[in-house]
């Protein structure tokens, strides 16, 4: 089979095509980017100034639809639903609110909300503290919640000079002030790995998936970031939250591999960080699930090998859990030559098989792990495992064994 080696590209700072937030003449909130309308279609929502944040925020999968045509940007948000709506986009700790009653939030302890969000995704600027109208006798804490929102145009007021803090956010409100926190977000994120992709479904691979990690921070494990879904504009249509490891140490792969037409995204995560045969994590983006995440776990079952060692002809003999196949390993040269695992090891070999260290999709899908017995570096074979797609998850079909290195004979399989 194929050997794929895994590395990590180069990251570079990521550029989107995300507009700043604005602020109209009689000082409305203004949507923070601009985007092609998606299939989605609220009739309630048309000439309303939050449209457009609508539209990016549900074609995000941020905001859910509604199971109607309307979408009632006017109603109030409620608590529970604005908590929900910024974990997806960001895996923030929220604090919990004092002085909030009743099911709607109000626009002060939002506030609060959003600046934490900012905080803890490293999000900066200049500090100049702000004052409304209406905002007398409120804590320091929300005063320097309104302070850092309005510097980065996240939240900015309802005009002449108000906030209304005390008013309910607005479902509508909510959608733009979080188009604008994804705006800023965006601004801090570096792509690290990237793919090219048919996401459209227009023939054309000019789409791009990648990942994308908090650039601003001293600790960006701990920051985690994004896997993204960008248009052939370069603008992002789509995001999943994405650990540390998982933005930092991933390959990425883009295929179709359920023949629908549309790509799978496979996310290839070296945990160690380091390229080798460790243990490495791979999830599927599957486009049949509207690209639902699954983790591919080897099933214990598969593990329960049994291995014998003649020393005469310096040969491992492998034995299949359901006893249909054998394999025999040949430790061919002269480091072998004063080799002896009956020293280091007692009978009954152990087989222990890693979670993948990569995958193969030259021929479907196939995670491949490294095989060993005794001591993780005492690998005797590399196991090959197929996978398929069927009834909403990938499965283990069929597996082989290949010879650790690709430059020796393979391995007699009886």
């Amino acid at each position: 089979m194929k050997k794929i080696t895994v590395a990590l590209l180069t990251a570079s700072l990521l550029t989107l095509s995300t507009a700043n937030a604005n602020v109209q003449a009689a000082g409305e909130e203004t949507p923070a980017a601009q985007v092609k309308p998606s299939a989605v279609h609220y009739s309630d929502i048309d000439h309303h100034y939050a449209q457009q944040a609508i539209l990016q925020m549900t074609k995000m999968g941020v905001l859910p639809l509604t199971g109607s045509d309307l979408y009632c940007p006017d109603d109030p948000v409620s608590t529970e639903e604005l908590a929900t709506w910024i974990h997806k986009l960001i895996p923030a700790q929220l604090s919990a609110l004092s002085g909030q009653s009743g099911e709607s939030i109000a626009r002060i302890h939002a506030a609060e909300w959003l600046q934490e969000t900012t905080e803890q995704a490293k999000l900066t600027s200049t500090l100049l503290a702000v004052s409304y109208k209406d905002t007398e006798g409120i804590s320091d804490q929300e005063q320097h919640a309104l302070s850092g929102l309005f510097n980065q145009r996240i939240m900015i007021g309802i005009g002449e000079g108000r906030f209304a803090p005390h008013a309910p956010l607005t479902r509508g409100q909510a959608a733009l002030v979080l188009s604008r926190l994804t705006a800023a977000l965006n601004k801090t994120a570096e792509k690290i790995t990237t793919a090219t992709a048919d996401l459209d479904g227009d023939g054309k691979e000019d789409d791009t998936v990648a990942t994308l990690g908090q650039a601003n921070g001293d600790d960006p494990l701990r920051a985690g970031g994004f896997l993204g879904f960008f248009n052939e504009s370069g603008q992002l249509i789509r995001s999943f939250k994405l650990n540390g490891e998982q933005a930092l140490f991933s390959t990425l792969h883009a295929q179709d591999l359920t023949g629908d037409g549309r790509p799978e995204i496979v996310l290839d995560t070296d945990f160690h960080g380091n390229g080798g045969r460790g243990a490495h994590g791979i999830t599927v983006y599957t486009s049949d699930l509207d690209y639902e995440a699954q983790n591919l776990v080897l099933p214990s079952e598969r593990t329960h090998f049994a291995i014998d060692y003649t020393q005469a002809n310096k040969t491992y003999t492998i034995t299949s859990p359901d006893n249909d196949h054998q394999w025999d390993v040949h430790l061919v040269g002269e480091q072998w030559k004063e080799y002896d695992p009956t020293v280091w090891m007692q009978k009954p070999y152990v087989s222990t098989i890693d979670a993948p260290y990569t995958v193969d999709l030259t021929d479907g899908l196939t995670t491949k792990h490294w095989f060993w017995t005794g001591s993780h570096v005492n690998g005797i074979a590399i196991y090959d495992q197929m996978w398929s797609f069927a009834n909403g998850t990938w499965a283990p079909i069929s597996y082989g064994l290949e010879a650790t290195d690709p430059n020796s004979a393979p391995l007699v399989k009886k």
